[in-house]
């Protein structure tokens, strides 16, 4: 060997940073404080409280291995559950009410793979204002798809341009379903 030239092994001496990024669809990444493989059992509760939740349909796309859970840091604080192809469900620390304890969940990845959410149908020029955090108001709602008898106000809904299959944005509604389908 010349002097001067190393070979490198496979692993790297120096510690692993405390925290990492993850690259999301907001402005900033979020910071991942702990990301840990989910045992079995712990896979399997997951699994069943997003059965119970969503259906059949959402509890198949988290599959049943190499399921992990990644907890944020730094301004937004959550629990994501994660399969190999990304974070499908989540738990935040609080609500937009600041209740602590919001339910599980989708993602926007999550919905993309599978119509488990009632869904508001707006126009695209709508869209706009929606992802500059703008409220969505009735007037601006054109129809809705998979909606189910019995919405109340707070629970999950989310929102579609009309003709775009994907959901732009997920919240929870103020009024009740049958307020939304008589304003239509």
């Amino acid at each position: 060997k010349a002097s001067g030239t190393f070979q490198k092994s496979g692993r790297d001496p120096r510690p692993a940073p405390a925290t990492s990024t993850m690259p999301t669809v907001f402005k900033k990444d979020l910071q991942i404080k702990a990301d840990q493989k989910l045992s079995g059992k712990d896979a399997k509760k997951i699994i069943a409280s997003v059965q119970a939740l969503y259906g059949e349909e959402a509890s198949s796309l988290l599959g049943k291995k190499d399921l992990t859970l990644r907890r944020t840091g730094g301004g937004t604080v959550a629990t994501l559950y994660c399969s190999e192809a990304g974070p499908l469900f989540f738990e935040a620390e609080a609500d937009a009410g600041g209740t602590r304890g919001a339910s599980l969940l989708p993602t926007l990845l999550a919905l993309w793979r599978a119509p488990i959410l009632p869904t508001l149908l707006v126009p695209a020029p709508v869209s706009a204002f929606l992802t500059n955090n703008a409220d969505l108001m009735l007037p601006g709602v054109l129809g809705y798809e998979n909606w189910r008898d019995g919405l109340n106000a707070g629970d999950v809904a989310c929102v579609a341009v009309h003709g775009n299959p994907a959901p732009l944005a997920l919240g929870r509604l103020l009024v009740s379903g049958s307020s939304v389908t008589s304003s239509l």
